[in-house]
């Protein structure tokens, strides 16, 4: 176990960073052809699912202080199952690694840097992160922190000028929806908010064991209410009808804000925050695959790994797809799936097991 230590404030503001920065951007776009202006009822119920997942993978934490999921896997499964899982979850966060840089470069392209060429803005993107990454999880959580409250205090000093523009009515009636298209809404936003999983890498960082649980249901609670107040926003100033139109939803909205001519264009601000917590969110996903490498093969020189793998990020985000739109339906299908199979079923499984495991030995005691 790392004898770097982070406070329960820093890790839950860990989980919001690995969810909110994606799904603020894209979410309601996808989650409104579902479940039309009830589609926050589809992110409420879905983060309730969430706060479960976030008690079942924190118990296992609690019952086995001081060691990281991968020694726990090893003293249940033996060393085999370590390497397996080990290089799965390396796979997976290196995936959606690829997938952040690639969703951030499009943005910066399609809204402030038409004429700058992908590969520098994912190039500086990739060395900021390995920076914050040499400097260790803790310089990476006060950094996260910082830039996680000057982007709650930025939407809500902007929520007070756009309240004007909202008409409540436009989310009645409710549950028109029927409940089976509520309940496919919610298998998008389910795949965001399954990434509370990340705590399987955190705990062992977080200063007492004892509160990973608190930690991980209070980072899904902060990350449902931002996710569900942010749709009800754009939904009552655009329309259920109107929002699904926009690429960017939530920049859109910002775009609207102005106040006696004289403050206006405040969508500078929303890129500026977004950038920061996205950064933040790329630094978190190359710090959780390299973290599930060294961890699984037991490297105690980790410096000589973080250029290689940025490379490689960086490669493969510039290369794997031709277009928007070929991401688009890589976000919608296949990042879904691999969201669901690596955050729910791989750790439901192993506590299942684990707890079998368990059964067996108070059976023969």
């Amino acid at each position: 176990m790392s004898e770097v230590k982070i406070t329960n404030w820093q890790g839950i503001f860990f989980i919001v960073s690995t969810i909110v920065p994606s799904a603020l951007l894209s979410l309601p776009s996808i989650l409104l052809k579902y479940a039309d202006k009830d589609a926050w009822i589809s992110i409420v119920l879905t983060t309730g699912i969430g706060m479960m997942l976030a008690v079942i993978y924190s118990t296992v934490f609690i019952k086995n202080p001081g060691l990281t999921i991968f020694d726990i896997i090893e003293n249940k499964l033996g060393i085999f199952f370590r390497m397996i899982i080990g290089l799965l979850l390396m796979l997976y966060y290196f995936l959606d690694a690829i997938s952040v840089l690639r969703s951030f470069i499009y943005f910066m392209v399609d809204t402030v840097m038409e004429q700058t060429p992908p590969v520098v803005i994912g190039g500086m993107g990739i060395l900021i992160a390995l920076y914050a990454i040499y400097q260790g999880i803790e310089v990476i959580s006060r950094v996260n922190m910082i830039i996680i409250i000057i982007s709650f205090l930025t939407f809500s000093f902007s929520t007070l000028f756009y309240l004007k523009e909202m008409d409540f009515r436009q989310l009645l009636p409710i549950f028109e929806t029927s409940w089976n298209k509520i309940a496919l809404g919610g298998v998008p936003v389910l795949s965001w908010v399954a990434e509370v999983a990340i705590i399987l890498v955190l705990a062992p960082y977080l200063q007492h064991n004892k509160d990973v649980r608190k930690v991980a249901v209070i980072g899904i609670l902060i990350t449902g209410i931002t996710l569900t107040w942010t749709l009800v926003g754009m939904v009552a100033v655009f329309s259920a009808d109107i929002l699904p139109m926009y690429h960017y939803p939530t920049f859109s909205v910002f775009r609207i804000i102005e106040v006696a001519n004289f403050i206006e264009r405040i969508d500078a601000l929303f890129i500026a925050v977004w950038m920061g917590t996205m950064m933040m969110k790329l630094t978190i996903f190359l710090f959780s695959s390299l973290h599930c490498f060294f961890q699984t093969f037991r490297i105690k020189q980790e410096q000589p790994f973080l250029f290689p793998f940025g490379l490689l990020v960086l490669s493969f985000c510039l290369n794997s797809w031709k277009n928007q739109s070929e991401y688009a339906l890589y976000q919608h299908f296949a990042g879904i799936s691999y969201s669901l199979f690596f955050n729910i079923l791989i750790p439901l499984c192993l506590f299942f097991i684990g707890f079998l495991k368990n059964r067996k030995k108070q059976v023969k005691l």
